[in-house]
């Protein structure tokens, strides 16, 4: 039985999605494919020292929390605020999620969307396939799972830079009021959920300014585009002074006097993105298809070409710029930013290499073939690629995914064991002020580092600071276990261990025993 054109056109007509869902139906499926790739495993990997003070912070009430603006950890009060709410959403919503994990969702939802608005801002200026591909690169890459799965703002500032851009590209060229306002509220939001992100939003107004140049082939008097950025920017910057002036002068964070070596900044940076550790590295394959992707812009020489390179490589340079200026306060996770012109440029890439593939075939073994068939070889090849990619990442993500896969300071599932075993929720010491951190998402109720300095709640700092040991001694009086625990090194017992050990025994406890687990000596005291 045969089926009459027409009435294979009524069918096709049926099937057809309606005009308003059509433009988001790609995108919200590649955002349900991010967000369960992200989500998959998500409470796996231990307590990253940073995910630690987010847990610690988190469980502050209000108004102590927002003593954290007065400290040196002021950037990352909204992102605090963020997660607080989420963490309260989830605790009304009666969802059966720790703490650790519903912070960890906000950060992989905040990517898959990135994810979806990447793909929009391609599609926008190239082909779908092509922002497919991009797409696609983008979630598989390691460092993207890594973040998405960190309770810590970084997902946060994939999600504004993606979406700044697509508000800048249709401010740029459309101009209405309603556009406008979109990127100057994207803007904000960049803004105050990490400072860095203002590289980005001088990146903007350079490459609205060479839009204008490339339009007329010479510098307008009119600057439609520079002027259509420059007002939401100005918006922004009104609204937004404040906190980004304020985060400026206190907002430091905790102090690293460790220069990063400039000449190792572009591979560190690279591997932070795509594979920081694991048993994969593909950032070799990664530029590759970067190199490949500049390379095929520069051949179309089109006036929208020049977009993602610039959003890249302006980027990229002013971040060089502050890493060498001010090197003791530059993390490279603040380059997650870059991520997202590397997904595109590499999606880029694949499409140009495989066009390359087809012309080198077309005009040698494969002569006479028609557009059509070139056109699927062509599809097929660039298929082939990000398959490739795909794999190439597989064993690194599934690392990221592990117990150890957040680069956690040490292996503490060994003291969690003996810390269960004990009645009553008992007092951690450990002799390192960043490893404490590590302990948090596990119960502990209270966390100390040494004798000396003690995270407080009700302090302006999210970190620990210094107190007298007649406060630890008055601290340590209300409970029946306490377990210390340290890294072994030499010497075997550090001057940190035995301030805390003599301060333990003038409290009247004893040393009950001491056990080896795994990288941690832990030696368990009770009272009396």
């Amino acid at each position: 039985m045969t089926t009459s054109p027409a009435a294979a056109s009524r069918v096709a007509t049926r099937l057809r999605l309606p005009a308003r869902v059509r433009p988001v139906a790609t995108p919200a499926l590649l955002f349900l494919l991010a967000a369960w790739w992200f989500l998959d495993g998500i409470s796996q990997p231990g307590v990253q020292t940073d995910e630690g003070v987010t847990l610690v912070v988190i469980h502050r009430s209000l108004p102590d929390l927002l003593r954290l603006w007065h400290g040196n950890d002021a950037t990352l009060v909204p992102y605090y605020l963020l997660a607080k709410t989420a963490r309260r959403l989830a605790i009304t919503s009666r969802l059966p999620l720790s703490d650790l994990t519903v912070i960890r969702s906000l950060s992989a939802v905040a990517m898959a969307l990135a994810c979806a608005i990447l793909y929009a801002l391609v599609r926008r200026r190239a082909d779908a396939r092509v922002a497919l591909a991009a797409t696609v690169a983008l979630i598989f890459m390691p460092g993207t799972l890594r973040w998405a799965q960190q309770a810590r703002p970084y997902s946060l500032m994939v999600l504004a830079s993606a979406a700044s851009w697509l508000m800048w590209d249709k401010a740029r060229d459309e101009g209405g009021w309603r556009s406008r306002l979109l990127y100057a509220t994207t803007v904000v939001f960049g803004s105050v959920i990490h400072l860095f992100l203002l590289l980005q939003f001088a990146v903007q107004f350079a490459v609205a300014l060479v839009h204008d140049r490339l339009e007329n082939g010479v510098l307008s008097r009119r600057f439609t585009a520079a002027r259509n950025i420059a007002g939401p920017l100005a918006l922004a910057a009104v609204v937004a002074a404040y906190p980004v002036v304020h985060m400026l002068q206190r907002g430091h964070g905790v102090p690293s006097h460790t220069a990063i070596p400039f000449s190792h900044l572009t591979a560190t940076a690279l591997q932070t993105i795509t594979s920081r550790e694991g048993p994969q590295q593909v950032g070799p394959f990664v530029v590759v298809l970067v190199l490949a992707g500049l390379a095929t812009l520069v051949q179309r020489r089109s006036r929208h070409a020049v977009t993602f390179p610039l959003w890249l490589t302006l980027s990229f340079a002013l971040q060089s710029a502050a890493a060498y200026l001010q090197p003791g306060t530059l993390r490279l996770r603040y380059w997650m930013a870059l991520s997202s012109p590397l997904g595109l440029l590499v999606g880029i890439g694949v499409y140009g290499l495989a066009s390359f593939a087809c012309w080198a075939l077309s005009n040698t073994v494969l002569r006479g073939v028609s557009r059509g068939q070139v056109e699927w070889l062509r599809t097929a090849f660039a298929a082939a690629a990000v398959a490739s990619l795909v794999a190439l990442t597989l064993p690194t993500n599934t690392y990221v995914r592990s117990p150890a896969g957040h680069g956690t300071v040490a292996d503490t599932r060994g003291v969690f064991d003996l810390l269960r075993s004990t009645p009553q929720n008992p007092l951690l010491l450990v002799d390192n002020r960043f490893n404490i951190f590590a302990f948090a998402g596990y119960g502990v109720k209270y966390v100390y580092d040494n004798p000396y300095s003690l995270v407080q709640p009700d302090s302006a700092y999210a970190w620990s600071y210094p107190r007298s040991p007649g406060a630890l001694r008055r601290a340590l009086a209300g409970h029946v276990f306490v377990v210390l625990a340290r890294i072994p090194k030499p010497p075997a017992v550090t001057g940190t261990i035995q301030r805390v050990q003599g301060e333990l025994v003038r409290a009247g406890y004893a040393l009950v025993r001491t056990q080896q687990r795994g990288p941690w000596a832990v030696l368990l005291y009770r009272r009396g």
